[in-house]
């Protein structure tokens, strides 16, 4: 088992052959979990969300609003 300085500042380098086994690049996100007394290193995939127009969100409010109001009213 190999072992890792930890820096002043607290960063640890991560071994080459982790980072390409994880697929790590510059700029890439990792977390660490802890799981029975251990910590477990995982890339964060970051999922990007499209982004819904005003006219989107407004129409999705404006349905719901409706469905609400018609429960309401067939009481």
């Amino acid at each position: 088992m190999d072992t890792y300085r930890v820096t002043t500042k607290g960063q640890v380098t991560i071994p080459k052959h982790v980072r390409e086994r994880l697929n790590i690049g510059e700029g890439d996100q990792v977390t660490f979990v802890e799981q029975e007394g251990q910590f477990i290193i995982q890339k964060v995939s970051i999922v990007p969300i499209q982004n819904p127009s005003i006219r989107d969100l407004y129409e999705t409010v404006k349905a719901e609003r409706d469905e609400v109001f018609h429960n309401l009213k067939d009481r």
